[in-house]
């Protein structure tokens, strides 16, 4: 009967625990870093009758968003690309032992002993001296498709950031639409009653009243339909902010900016110029050109 056992290091050991905790740490959801799970409005302070801020607002979707979340998620696994590309030209060591045991049968005419032993053991370097620019390739490439990552992030922080300013002022306007729709009611309400006075004392005729009557019908399914639009612009809002629940908070409306009226011309330009998507696209054509590179190399010795 033949054993082989092999022995590893005791640093590989204690490294490769460590990882594996990293890995359990991060199945954990109670590890989980804001924008990667799901917020309660208790968490962020937006109980009933608190009271939001247009400022307060954009820093709460910033980081609890699960946009901004898996943007910063990305940043993480592309670095940790870029050291696995830099680890690439420093030299390894490996080491491996073996136990070789043979015992005989009982009975065995064949065997002329009754336990045989063997060991092994072996030690090894290597190290990458030269590829035809294969690593430095990888390097780039991965170094580039960090700085889309980054790019990335601030592209969805953007969105994320204008998302949330738009409902938010989409909410404003559907709670002065509501408030509106409810001061309409009360005026048709009032004109039915006066028309309805008028026509019991003869000076206004039926068709007076029906107009009142529908006018009146008219009103109350505007106002039906403005409450229903500010439900969902408040369900807008709460998904930007990364809640899934519909918290009974009030907003504070920002003061006016009466400043002047911005260059859009020279904000276009502008925005071609440092877009953090157009950014990102740049840095993977060169993370692809670096990959192209990194082909050829492949195809040499090292």
């Amino acid at each position: 009967m033949r054993f082989r056992v092999l022995l590893l290091a005791p640093a590989l050991l204690l490294a490769a625990c460590s990882v594996i905790g990293e890995a359990r740490r991060a199945q954990d959801p109670a590890s989980a870093a804001p924008g990667e799970r799901t917020a309660t409005a208790a968490e962020l302070g937006l109980g009933a009758g608190s009271t939001l801020t247009l400022e307060r607002g954009l820093a709460i979707a910033l980081e609890h968003n699960p946009q901004v979340g898996s943007a910063h998620a990305r940043i993480q696994s592309a670095e940790a690309r870029l050291r696995q590309t830099g680890a690439l030209t420093l030299p390894s060591v490996s080491a491996s032992a073996s136990v070789s045991v043979d015992q005989a049968r009982a009975g065995d005419p064949l065997i002329t002993s009754d336990v045989g032993k063997s060991h092994s053991g072996s030690i090894g370097a290597s190290m990458l001296l030269f590829d035809f620019g294969g690593a430095s390739a990888a390097a780039r490439a991965a170094g580039e498709e960090w700085n889309a990552a980054i790019a990335d992030f601030d592209s969805a922080s953007a969105e994320v950031a204008f998302a949330f300013r738009q409902a938010f002022f989409t909410v404003l306007q559907g709670q002065e639409l509501v408030a509106v729709g409810q001061e309409t009611v009360r005026g048709f309400e009032k004109r039915l009653e006066q028309v309805r006075g008028f026509v019991e004392v003869r000076t206004r005729t039926k068709y007076d009243l029906t107009k009142a009557q529908v006018d009146l019908g008219n009103a109350q399914l505007d106002l039906v339909r403005a409450r229903n639009q500010l439900s969902i612009a408040r369900a807008v809002l709460n998904a930007s902010l990364g809640l899934a629940e519909e918290p009974a908070y009030l907003l504070r409306k920002p003061a006016v900016d009466e400043g002047a009226a911005p260059d859009l011309a020279a904000l276009a330009a502008e925005a071609k110029e440092r877009h953090p998507r157009l950014q990102a696209l740049a840095f993977r054509e060169k993370a692809a050109s670096a990959a192209v590179d990194g082909a050829i190399a492949d195809l040499l010795p090292a």
